[in-house]
């Protein structure tokens, strides 16, 4: 039996993994899903598709940009859906490859933002 302790996740990241691995699960691309850094606390949104609108940037209220760390929209839905299959494993593998994207999101943020001085 291993000793390893499970890595802290925050309930915003929780809920956008929930949230993704549902969508992947059901082909629902009628959503952009957006995992956000909010000065250390991981938020998630998520927004309706419309074509004719665009979402070009996320910003808080007072209209300072926000830090995306993870988008998982129409392609890469779609990618993961087809790949993933249809058996007992299809939702762990789901699950633990958004965390895949998750966590490669982080590290690429990390790298962006510092170059940007946000």
């Amino acid at each position: 039996m291993s000793n390893k302790r499970k890595s802290f996740i925050q309930k915003g990241e929780r809920d956008f993994i929930d949230a993704v691995v549902k969508a992947v699960l059901k082909n629902d691309v009628s959503k952009e899903h957006y995992l956000v850094d909010a000065k250390g606390l991981m938020r998630y949104a998520s927004f309706e598709v419309d074509p004719l609108q665009p979402i070009a940037d996320i910003k808080y209220e007072n209209g300072e940009p926000a830090k995306v760390v993870c988008v998982f929209s129409k392609e890469l839905i779609e990618d993961f859906h087809f790949k993933a299959g249809n058996d007992d494993l299809t939702k762990p593998w789901i699950r633990k490859g958004v965390q895949f994207v998750i966590e490669h999101g982080k590290k690429t943020a990390e790298r962006v933002y510092k170059d940007m001085n946000v």
